[in-house]
This record gives C-alpha cells, sequence and structure tokens, in this order.
C-alpha cells in the first residue's frame, strides 16, 4: 500500500473514531470519557511509523473542523495532542525494542507504557491551551481532565489497543500492508 494511501486511510479510521467519542459521555468540555480512537493511533505509530503521527494529527483536525469542535487556527494546536500518542508508539519500536504483536507480557506493557505517556504529553498541551482559552474553568477542572484523560485511555489501550496490535499486526505484516515502525 502507497504510503499516502495508507496515511490517508489511517488519518481517515481516526477521524471517524474521534467522531464516534463525541457520542460518549464527556465530563469536561472537550474531553471524552473513553476516546477508541486512542488505540488507533497508538497502534498506526507502531505499523507506519512518523506516519502514523501525521495520521492521528489529520484525523483529529478534520473531525474536530467537521463537528465544530474548534476553529482552524486553534485545531491546528489542538491536534497535536493525538500525534503524540502516535508518535510514542513509533519510539517504542525504534528505541525500546517493542515487538508489535506483542508476543510477551512485557511487549504489550511497553505499548501500553508508551502509548499512555503520549497520552499524558497530548493531554497536559490540549487542556494547557482549553485552559488558556477559557474552554476549562481553572486549574481544578484542568487537573481532572487530565485524570480522566489518561484514565478513559488506559482503558481503551488495555482493552482495544492490545488485542488490536496482538491480531491485527500478523495479519497486516502477511498482507504486506504495514510493516511494523513505518520501515516500508
Amino acid at each position: 500500500m502507497g504510503r499516502i494511501v495508507s496515511t490517508g486511510v489511517a488519518a481517515a479510521i481516526i477521524g471517524v473514531l474521534a467522531l464516534v467519542a463525541a457520542v460518549t459521555v464527556t465530563f469536561i468540555p472537550g474531553v471524552a470519557a473513553l476516546y477508541p480512537a486512542t488505540a488507533f493511533e497508538a497502534a498506526f505509530g507502531v505499523w507506519l511509523g512518523y506516519r502514523g503521527g501525521i495520521a492521528a494529527y489529520i484525523g483529529l483536525l478534520f473531525a474536530g473542523l467537521l463537528a465544530g469542535w474548534f476553529n482552524l487556527p486553534t485545531g491546528v494546536l489542538l491536534s497535536v495532542s493525538d500525534a503524540l500518542i502516535a508518535f510514542a508508539g513509533t519510539l517504542a519500536v525504534r528505541y525500546l525494542g517493542l515487538r508489535p504483536s506483542l508476543p510477551r507480557l512485557h511487549d504489550a506493557a511497553v505499548f501500553v507504557g508508551a502509548a499512555l505517556t503520549g497520552s499524558v504529553l497530548g493531554s497536559l498541551w490540549y487542556n494547557l491551551i482549553n485552559l488558556g482559552l477559557g474552554v476549562i474553568a481553572g486549574w481544578g477542572t484542568f487537573w481532572l481532565a487530565i485524570l480522566g484523560w489518561n484514565l478513559g485511555n488506559l482503558i481503551i489501550l488495555i482493552v482495544v489497543g492490545v488485542p488490536l496490535m496482538r491480531f491485527a499486526t500478523p495479519v497486516l505484516e502477511k498482507l504486506n500492508v504495514v510493516e511494523p515502525g513505518g520501515k516500508e
């Protein structure tokens, strides 16, 4: 699959999943209680390398613009949050020896840990911007948003992300659709 096509398909999947998150319970403005796109952002970061980060960025940007969550200048800044999750997966493959099909418990822990690290950084970025824009009422709400964001993402990474990596990676590799870490 061509690099542009695979990046576009990944961005579309992430965008649709971001829109799905909008119908879940939000406990802080702009923060879904469960964000299924997280599992796919982390997976695409592992499978497509830096292009997974680009796909995550584009997916959130287009979903947010389409849904009216933010205007273009704000979206350009906020969408960095989702790219950080994917880039964490890329770095885990390249520097932490993550085996994408997660054959060992260690690999699953590295996958979840790396993606959660990207999630924490992304949540800080996104919510600091929203705090500055007045979307979040104050520091108490800010920290509640960070906690809720990352607890929800931890659940998604364990329940959706680990099985996705475990079962989809071998299939996608056999079909020559992806090569872990974006080494096409």
